[in-house]
């Protein structure tokens, strides 16, 4: 496999070997890398539409310019409540939060922004669920809570927007967040 080229903070994942796959339109090839090498990261990005979203997912490769040898996008696993969804690439100039969990290093924006988008999206997702899917949205929101050692005030009140208000108000959610 030929060098990639990438900014020094993505360097070391630009080093990492992998399993090489031509690009069907001929514009990008894709290095997916052995599943040793997968990272778990937090992860914000803007939507094509504009909008904001945090999410915990797995990188399991890069994608990269066929002509330049650039560094181009990272593939990603998304995490869901209970499982991962399939691969696909984001571009590099939609990220606007990366952090890495193994080493908990910031590798693009800043920890406080990240948090927040990640807290608001769980909410959402844990207030449009029902049953099993919406507990396991709660716990997962309360683990974050709690690796991140979050104040709950901050919680609150980054939870207050959600047109939903039901999560404030739902008995398991305020229990699991008084424990966190």
């Amino acid at each position: 496999m030929e060098k990639v080229l990438a900014d020094r903070r993505y360097g070391v994942w630009a080093r990492v070997p992998g399993t090489l796959r031509r690009g069907a339109a001929g514009l990008r090839d894709a290095v997916v890398w052995p599943a040793h090498e997968w990272r778990e990261v937090d992860m914000q990005v803007v939507r094509r539409c504009g909008l904001e979203r945090g999410f915990m997912a797995q990188v399991v490769g890069i994608t990269v310019c066929r002509e330049s040898r650039r560094l181009s996008g990272l593939l990603v696993r998304e995490r869901l409540a209970s499982n991962y969804q399939a691969m696909r690439e984001i571009e590099l100039d939609r990220i606007i939060g990366l952090r890495d969990l193994l080493y908990d290093r910031l590798m693009v924006g800043a920890h406080e922004s990240i948090d927040r988008s990640l807290v608001r999206s769980m909410g959402e997702a844990a207030a449009l669920g029902f049953g099993a899917s919406r507990r396991c949205w709660i716990d997962a929101l309360t683990r974050l809570v709690v690796r991140r050692k979050l104040a709950g005030r901050c919680v609150l009140e980054w939870l207050e927007d959600i047109e939903e208000g039901i999560l404030l108000e739902d008995p398991d959610f305020t229990r699991h967040l008084r424990v966190a």
